[in-house]
């Protein structure tokens, strides 16, 4: 079983990263332009190394409290843009960044460097562009965003679905994430990126 509890070191999302990622979004193509808005230091609050140690992946700390500024249910769930070629200059070569995308937003990225003021946006390569799109049954799908209050795993009083059983394919039970997780704060958290295993 995987380690829910794994300790990473905490990044503040500062004007460095805000920077990368806004030119990352303005060199997408424009059906993406949705993503821009949510590019703020209000809501990615921070990054870390992923949970599963899956190489170069990172994931966002979000704030829960703007998510739904930005939270759209006609978008898949979770998937991928990738091959973003970039030029790090003092690589001296393109790193081909992934974007993981949770329901309209950022959930977290795969970079080879994140030393992100080495990027020269003027040098991009965008050929081999693509979506990874997931299974309900893989695992880069199936276990997606976990809460801080994990209260969107759960059907609401409105009666909107939640996303109760997404943890089966990992071999975790849903008291084990109550237990681990249920706590009120502002953060929502992925743990698990849609990188998938080498």
């Amino acid at each position: 079983m995987f380690r829910l509890f794994k300790k990473n070191k905490e990044n503040k999302f500062g004007d460095d990263e805000l920077k990368f990622f806004q030119n990352i979004i303005n060199i997408l193509p424009s059906p993406y332009s949705y993503l821009r808005k949510s590019v703020t230091k209000d809501f990615i609050l921070g990054w870390k190394a992923n949970e599963l140690g899956y190489s170069d992946a990172y994931t966002f700390l979000l704030n829960a409290n703007l998510e739904k500024e930005f939270k759209n249910k006609k978008l898949p769930r979770f998937f991928i843009l990738k091959n973003i070629g970039i030029w790090e200059a003092s690589m001296k070569k393109y790193i081909h960044v992934e974007l993981d995308i949770f329901t309209g937003f950022l959930g977290g990225f795969k970079s080879e460097s994140i030393n992100f003021k080495n990027f020269d946006f003027t040098k991009v390569d965008l050929s081999a562009f693509t979506e990874k799109h997931f299974s309900e049954g893989s695992i880069g799908a199936s276990v997606g965003v976990i809460y801080f209050g994990v209260d969107n795993f759960y059907d609401d009083q409105n009666g909107n679905k939640g996303w109760s059983g997404f943890f089966n394919n990992a071999n975790a039970t849903q008291s084990m994430i109550d237990n681990g997780f249920n706590q009120a704060g502002p953060y929502r958290y992925s743990i698990m990126g849609a990188h998938e295993p080498k």
